[in-house]
């Protein structure tokens, strides 16, 4: 990239990419095309991969490359967990999750099948200052055929066929983890796998043995990756299953299970008590209801609601937290009072008879305001609203 067309990305950072390229005439010393690619690639990452955008000599590969990469986020989170020697990232891709996984081993390798991926890699890592890593221009499957013991493995499976559609199996993704997951638990401590949070969490326990621990990551409370760790020792009767849910100003909601066969029954509520609780993206994919409710002592509504109350504040429990200020029997007269009492709510359903748009619909309420409307169904099968505000 020349200095004129660095200098012309710069100036029109905030402006339309498609627009610019109808002006290409106009601008003979830029080279228009890259431009255009970068100005659109960093609007895309701005917030995303904050560090990448503030290095301007950066260079960005096709949308899908970017759309499908990690967040700095959560590339740091699986930073924090890998250490050691020696690492192999065999499906480098844009290399968000190489870079910040490199700076914690003292050599790296990162392996991707395209050759422009390999390119960038190369040119992006060495204006990002990394240190002590080789780029190897070959596929997954090719690779571990010769490919030395290290301390870890990092794997993130591309989750599209050959259509272009998503994936719904672990072995129907590029590459095949099943079917190269014995060969890479002989030749690596651990390996590191990053797959969708679209998946069956039970069903790939059991495709991944050797499975020791699976981090649910959600930024923002959206669901963002399952991370499992695997080694070859592993009993797969003892998985340590961690919840973590970034917000904003630094606070991370963590969780983790700690359930035996053992474990004491919960406690149900028939009618909410003062506080409502609702658990966060992560604890939902979890399914860690019941443990959710022995560690914080609280009160279910019933086994499919996957709604809390208690008579106590608790203010660090990982999700959202409500004050209930009454709670309705859902009867016809209900949706009137609801229209005169409270026209503005936003709305959450739960394990009921009707969606948020149908129950908006019914009792014709306005989306938004200061009022927060739950509607869900108790132990006796009644189907109750509660109306909250925020504590």
């Amino acid at each position: 990239m020349n200095s004129t067309t660095l200098q012309f990305i710069i100036k029109h950072a905030d402006d339309d990419p498609l627009q610019l390229s109808l002006q290409a005439h106009r601008y003979p010393e830029v080279d228009m095309a890259m431009a255009v690619r970068q100005i659109a690639s960093r609007k895309r990452i701005r917030t995303k991969l904050p560090q990448f955008y503030n290095e301007l000599n950066v260079l960005y590969p096709v949308q899908l490359s970017l759309e499908q990469c990690s967040s700095e986020q959560t590339a740091v989170h699986k930073a924090k967990i890998a250490k050691g020697k020696s690492l192999v990232d065999l499906t480098g891709g844009f290399g968000v999750d190489f870079y910040y996984l490199a700076q914690n081993f003292e050599s790296s390798t990162y392996v991707e099948r395209q050759e422009e991926l390999c390119a960038l890699a190369r040119h992006n890592f060495r204006v990002l200052g990394l240190q002590g890593y080789q780029v190897v221009n070959q596929s997954a499957d090719d690779y571990i055929v010769s490919m030395p013991s290290v301390d870890w493995v990092y794997i993130d499976p591309h989750r599209r066929d050959a259509s272009g559609h998503k994936t719904v199996h672990i072995s129907d993704c590029e590459p095949d983890l099943t079917r190269m997951l014995p060969k890479l638990l002989v030749n690596a401590k651990t390996v590191m796998v990053k797959l969708s949070p679209m998946l069956d969490l039970h069903k790939a326990i059991v495709d991944l043995p050797g499975t020791r621990q699976i981090d649910i990551v959600a930024v923002e409370n959206e669901c963002k990756e399952l991370i499992f760790l695997l080694s070859s020792d592993q009993k797969q009767n003892n998985i340590k299953i961690r919840c973590f849910n970034y917000l904003k100003n630094n606070v991370v909601q963590q969780f983790e299970l700690d359930e035996s066969k053992n474990s004491p029954p919960i406690a149900y509520a028939s009618v909410p008590l003062d506080y409502l609780y609702e658990p966060n993206a992560a604890i939902l994919k979890s399914g860690a209801f019941n443990a959710i409710a022995r560690h914080f002592n609280l009160h279910k509504f019933h086994p499919n609601t996957h709604l809390f109350t208690s008579t106590a504040y608790i203010p660090d429990f990982p999700g959202r937290i409500f004050n209930i200020r009454e709670t309705k029997l859902l009867t016809k007269q209900t949706y009137r009072y609801l229209q005169q009492v409270y026209p503005a709510a936003n709305i959450s359903v739960r394990n009921f008879p009707m969606s948020v748009d149908e129950l908006r619909k019914k009792a014709k309420l306005r989306d938004g305001g200061e009022w927060y409307i739950f509607a869900f169904k108790n132990a006796e099968n009644q189907n109750l609203i509660s109306i909250c505000t925020k504590p």
